[in-house]
């Protein structure tokens, strides 16, 4: 028999003697139990026996504390851990807002942020901050001419602005203070 219990069984001696025998069984699990759990692709899972890295499912063939056999299988999810680099460019007069970053300076910025599944990770900002232009240029012409450089086409004198994009696209003043002479 294989249930557990007290089991009775009438036998007969080899002298004839009527006997009873009485069995006190006990029946012991053995377990089938799956553990699901998670890493960041930096750790390593150690727990009820394990020792992997490796996503997917992992099975030990365990003995209980009564020596029956059991089995145990891990379903490791392993998250990946991030190290990523922005390329940013920004006018002189800008701040970087996005992912995270808060400057206005050049150069190499980190965050060690957190991804979604609480793995560690690291975000790098390369800022690079091209310059706005604020420039006078002082000119005189006679009064028989026209001024027409740097984007100016002017006869009259006095002071004369355009506002233009750099070739990174940030805004910039030109200021053209002219000095028209007479011409006698």
């Amino acid at each position: 028999t294989s249930e557990a219990g007290y089991h009775t069984q009438y036998l007969q001696s080899i002298h004839g003697c009527d006997s009873l025998v009485t069995l006190n069984l006990l029946v012991h699990p053995t377990y089938n139990d799956t553990i699901t759990a998670e890493i960041c692709d930096n750790e390593v899972y150690t727990q009820f026996g394990f020792n992997t890295s490796e996503a997917g499912y992992h099975t030990q063939t365990l003995q209980s504390i009564h020596g029956c056999d059991s089995l145990v299988t891990l379903n490791l999810l392993v998250h990946p851990t991030f190290n990523d680099t922005i390329m940013a460019e920004i006018c002189d007069n800008e701040t970087y807002t996005q992912f995270g970053f808060n400057t206005s300076e050049a150069g190499y910025h980190t965050l060690n942020l957190q991804s979604i599944n609480g793995c560690d990770s690291l975000v790098t900002l390369n800022l690079l901050v091209h310059p706005t232009f604020n420039d006078t240029i002082a000119a005189e012409i006679c009064d028989n001419e026209t001024y027409t450089q740097f984007g100016f086409n002017t006869a009259i004198p006095g002071t004369h602005t355009q506002y233009l994009r750099s070739i990174h696209g940030c805004d910039s003043i030109v200021t053209l203070n002219l000095l028209v002479h007479p011409t006698h």
